[in-house]
């Protein structure tokens, strides 16, 4: 969280998910409980919302973000239809 709070830009190229700070909760439950099966729900919980805070310390500083993500990610349906529905980002004030 520090890196995301600190940081003047970010740049990421993803060709296999879509980047965690993009990572709606149920994206990052899907993607978790189909990647290792053998982390417990709660264990699964914990991390999505130290992902969420980092989104939210994110959304805060609103430093200067390039990503890339290959093609395929947007296709690659991961938890379903309703979790690739797509969930903007509210930019603060």
């Amino acid at each position: 969280m520090g890196l995301e709070s600190d940081a003047r830009r970010i740049q990421r190229y993803d060709a296999s998910q879509v980047p965690g700070l993009f990572q709606t909760e149920d994206y990052q439950r899907a993607m978790m409980r189909g990647s290792i099966p053998e982390v417990g729900d709660e264990e699964i919980e914990r991390r999505i919302q130290v992902r969420m805070e980092r989104q939210r310390v994110w959304t805060q500083n609103w430093p200067q973000t390039w990503v890339i993500i290959d093609e395929a990610v947007i296709h690659r349906v991961v938890g379903g239809p309703e979790t690739m529905h797509t969930h903007p980002v509210e930019r603060g004030p």
